[in-house]
C-alpha cells in the first residue's frame, strides 16, 4: 500500500518539511563534509531549483543556537543526528536572501538591495534579543549598515555564521548592460562594499564562518579583491550530489513512498537525464 507523503515542490524551509509529513533525502551528511575543508567562507553554486535554499535552511537550524532544543526533533533519523559535530548549535547566524531585486535602475536595485539587508538584520535582533540599534540612512548604504551593526555585535564577543542565499540573482536582470553591471560590482559599487564589510570582519573574529549560494561565478569574479577569501566548492568531487537527487537517491524514494512499479518510473526519468555531472570522476 502506498504511503501517504507530502511532496516539499518549491519548499525551502527545513523545519517546516522534517516537522511535517514531507519527504526528506537526508544531505546532512554534507555538513561534515563542509566543516572538514580547509576553508571557512565557501561559495557554492548550482543551477536554480536544485534545492540550494532548503541546503541553506538546513544548516541554518543545524548552526543555530536558539533551535538547540529542537535538535533532536529536527534531526531525529539523519546522518548529522548520529554523527553530531561540536559546531552545533553553537552560533548566531545571520541568513540574507536576495532573490527578487528590482533591476530595472541602479537606484531602484540598490534600495532593493538595502531593503534585504536592513529586513535581515531587524530580523536578527528580534529573534536573538541582542540589544543593538540598527542605523537608519537616507542614502541606502546597506555596506554602512552593515559594518555599524558587525562593529557592535563584535564589542560582546559572539561570532557569526553567515548564511546568503541567491547572491547573484540580481545580476541576470542586468548583466546585458555590462556599465550598469560593472557599476554594482566593480570599485565603490553597493554590492562590492557590502562583501568587503563582511571579509573585514572575519579579520576581526566577528564573522567566524560563511555559505554562500548562487547560480554563476560572474558576480563572484567581479567582486575580484573585494571577496578574495571566498573558496568556491562547486566543482569538489566530494560536494557533486549535495543538492539535487542521485539515481540512488531518486529509486530510493520511489521505494519509501511503495510506488507499484519503481522500475518503470526510474526507467522514465533515466531517458530525460544525460549524464551531467558538476565535477570530473564525482564521488556519488
Amino acid at each position: 500500500r502506498m504511503k501517504r507523503y507530502k511532496i516539499p515542490y518549491g519548499f525551502s524551509n527545513y523545519k517546516e518539511l522534517r516537522t511535517g509529513n514531507y519527504i526528506y533525502v537526508d544531505k546532512t551528511n554534507y555538513i561534515e563534509e563542509l566543516e572538514s575543508l580547509n576553508s571557512k567562507y565557501l561559495i557554492f553554486l548550482r543551477p536554480r531549483r536544485f534545492g540550494k535554499s532548503l541546503f541553506v535552511s538546513m544548516l541554518y537550524y543545524y548552526y543555530d543556537k536558539n533551535s538547540a532544543a529542537e535538535f533532536s526533533e529536527l534531526f531525529r533519523d539523519t546522518y548529522i543526528g548520529k554523527h553530531k559535530t561540536e559546531l552545533a548549535s553553537q552560533y548566531y547566524v545571520l541568513r540574507f536572501e536576495f532573490s527578487g531585486l528590482d533591476g530595472s535602475s541602479r537606484e531602484y536595485l540598490q534600495n532593493a538591495f538595502y531593503a534585504k539587508v536592513h529586513a535581515a538584520l531587524r530580523n536578527f535582533v528580534r529573534y536573538y534579543g541582542v540589544d543593538i540599534q540598527l542605523m537608519e540612512n537616507d542614502s541606502a548604504d546597506s555596506a554602512m549598515m552593515l559594518n555599524y551593526f558587525l562593529s557592535d555585535f563584535n564589542g560582546e564577543g559572539k561570532k557569526l555564521y553567515i548564511l546568503i542565499d541567491e547572491y547573484d540573482h540580481f545580476a541576470t536582470n542586468i548583466i546585458e548592460n555590462p556599465d550598469f553591471f560593472r557599476s554594482v560590482t566593480g570599485r565603490d559599487g553597493f554590492v562590492r562594499r557590502f562583501y568587503e564589510v563582511l571579509k573585514a570582519h572575519t579579520g576581526t573574529g566577528c564573522v567566524d564562518r560563511m555559505f554562500i549560494t548562487g547560480v554563476t561565478s560572474m558576480t563572484l569574479d567581479s567582486l575580484t579583491s573585494g571577496f578574495n577569501i571566498g573558496k568556491n566548492i562547486s566543482m569538489n568531487p566530494r560536494l557533486n550530489a549535495m543538492t539535487g537527487f542521485t539515481e540512488t537517491e531518486t529509486r530510493s524514494i520511489l521505494e519509501e513512498v511503495g510506488l507499484m512499479n519503481p522500475d518503470a518510473v526510474m526507467a522514465r526519468l533515466v531517458a530525460y537525464y544525460n549524464g551531467y555531472v558538476f565535477c570530473h570522476n564525482p564521488r556519488h
